[in-house]
């Protein structure tokens, strides 16, 4: 994987756009040093076109990596929406919120903003 961009860098993880050098797909690199591996093998497993899917996790040295879909596209706080707009967002919130909670246990996201939901067209990604 060739990085792109360095899209987030704290002490805790860094995020990044990285690019597959033969096939040019795009994906996120989550590279994390505080994490619960079983909340990551959980939701690789999860089936829900609002959230990202993890394609790898990846654990060495005690920090992990991770490597999701890439979703293009504007977050929330970077749109201007319609009602209705509003409305179908909500509820595909909603919806994905709902998968999380009913798992047993169940998944909290704690940090919905809108920076971190990417609005298109016929879908909603939750980061």
């Amino acid at each position: 994987m060739k990085t792109l961009q360095i899209i987030k860098q704290d002490q805790d993880r860094i995020i990044s756009l990285v690019e597959h050098e033969t096939t040019h797909t795009k994906y996120i690199q989550k590279e994390l040093n505080y994490y619960d591996k079983t909340l990551y093998q959980t939701l690789q497993k999860i089936k829900n076109p609002y959230l990202p899917k993890i394609f790898v996790i990846q654990e060495s040295d005690n920090h992990l990596t991770l490597i999701e879909e890439y979703i293009n596209g504007k977050t929330l706080d970077q749109q201007i929406l319609s009602k209705e707009d509003v409305r179908n967002i909500m509820h595909q919130l909603c919806e994905c919120l709902d998968t999380l909670h009913k798992l047993n246990p169940p998944i909290i996201h704690r940090d919905i903003k809108p920076e971190n939901i990417i609005g298109l067209t016929d879908t909603l990604v939750t980061c």
